[in-house]
């Protein structure tokens, strides 16, 4: 039976049995081939070791998710070789309440989570049935934040949906007023459109710029309201022989300034600054997958983007 819990910030009904993010190998090891992997990396579901000299542990760590259960995150993370022997020495028993807690560094990169660095934390290690519980203890890190102060069930619900590649879906609306091309005089179309959502939330709106002239290439602007600050990123795209490529662009560069109640344009480093930098990226790949006018314009090599 699927469990339903009410999000705190919106009192939708979200199923609890859905809200699960986990990492099956640190970042670092899981990025090596096969071959590789099978040379440098040793290990099982809760503990590995790569190179001999390096120690990873995998754990959970703990979310409050308002008026519910808390929502844990399952990840790794990497400590120092007497600690791991010590983690070993203790992993099948109850480990005493007095046993201090240990030191460790972050070893997955979470969606849309940022930090001034490294991620720190500390490993709480449980009885002999249970994985040890990771805390947080960077005070610069979004985690930090969320673990201190809970999270609404939306945010467990964005986490969890991060992993399916079909977490989104794209809407397309209306064609907006055309221009003419400053250097060649062809038609520069305007589209307009929303990205959804599993749960039918709009989590976007977007807009295409269409130089006609110029295969291959477009522009658009995605306004985004997470944190209840409505922003928008320009981004330009273009679809080469290295596949498709985009590059934020500046304030100076756009052909848009301000979308009105759908916020103002911000610049690449505010972008690259925002803890949703990830998303932005997201969106515009599932847009370049999606919306069938700008699928035309890019033409070839589209099949790799589904």
């Amino acid at each position: 039976m699927n469990e339903l819990i009410k999000c705190s910030c919106c009192d939708k009904m979200l199923l609890a049995n859905q809200m699960e993010l986990t990492f099956g190998l640190p970042d670092e090891i899981f990025a090596l081939p096969e071959e590789e992997k099978e040379v440098r990396a040793e290990g099982s579901t809760d503990l590995y070791v790569l190179d001999g000299n390096r120690f990873f542990v995998r754990g959970l760590i703990p979310l409050p998710v308002k008026n519910q259960e808390d929502y844990c995150l399952g990840a790794w993370a990497e400590v120092s070789e007497k600690d791991f022997e010590r983690i070993e020495e203790l992993w099948d028993v109850d480990v005493p309440v007095e046993e201090p807690r240990i030191d460790a560094i972050l070893a997955n990169a979470f969606p849309y989570t940022i930090s001034n660095g490294l991620i720190e934390l500390e490993i709480q290690l449980q009885d002999s049935k249970s994985r040890p519980m990771f805390y947080i203890t960077s005070h610069g890190c979004t985690l930090f934040d969320e673990q201190s102060n809970g999270i609404p069930a939306h945010r467990a619900f964005e986490y969890t949906s991060y992993t399916n590649k079909n977490r989104f879906s794209v809407i397309e609306e209306d064609e907006l007023e055309s221009s003419s091309c400053s250097c060649c005089e062809s038609e520069i179309k305007l589209f307009c459109g929303r990205v959804e959502n599993q749960l039918g939330d709009v989590e976007a709106d977007y807009w295409i710029r269409i130089p006609t002239g110029h295969p291959n290439k477009f522009t658009v602007a995605i306004s985004i309201d997470k944190n209840d600050y409505p922003r928008v990123a320009v981004l330009y795209g273009e679809n080469g022989d290295e596949g498709l490529t985009y590059w934020i662009q500046e304030i100076e560069n756009s052909p848009w300034e301000d979308f009105g109640d759908y916020g103002k344009v911000i610049g690449r480093d505010k972008v690259l600054a925002d803890q949703y930098r990830a998303f932005f990226f997201d969106v515009v790949d599932q847009i370049a997958a999606q919306d069938t006018r700008l699928k035309t314009q890019i033409g070839r090599n589209i099949e790799d983007l589904n």
